[in-house]
């Protein structure tokens, strides 16, 4: 082909891809639009919603007791024993009373 023929192929594929990166951009540029639109609908929008959600999922400690085995010596006897160290329900004022004079309480 001569020169102007080349240049003007030259020009119109330079302006195709100008065409196709706007288009690409346009694109990416919409995509980050809409996931910066969700960050900030569930931000402000639902920030009660989750937060309700976050305090209700809070870590609760339960405490139990590990049981307990027997110990024995090389003999075979035992060397210790579990014993529930539980206290005594309010309402049992016979054990409470008994503790008292144990302890030396008034």
């Amino acid at each position: 082909m001569n020169g102007r023929g080349e240049l003007k192929d030259e020009r119109e594929r330079r302006a195709r891809f100008g065409r196709r990166a706007l288009a690409g951009f346009a694109i990416m540029l919409a995509l980050v639009m809409v996931v910066a639109g969700r960050f900030v609908y569930l931000q402000v929008y639902e920030h009660a919603e989750y937060s309700t959600r976050a305090k209700a999922n809070r870590v609760r400690l339960t405490h139990l007791a590990p049981p307990r085995g027997l110990i024995y010596d090389r003999e075979g006897k035992v060397v210790a024993a579990f014993k529930s160290a539980a206290p005594p329900a309010s309402g049992d004022d016979e054990v409470l009373a008994k503790l008292k004079q144990l302890l030396g309480g008034t």
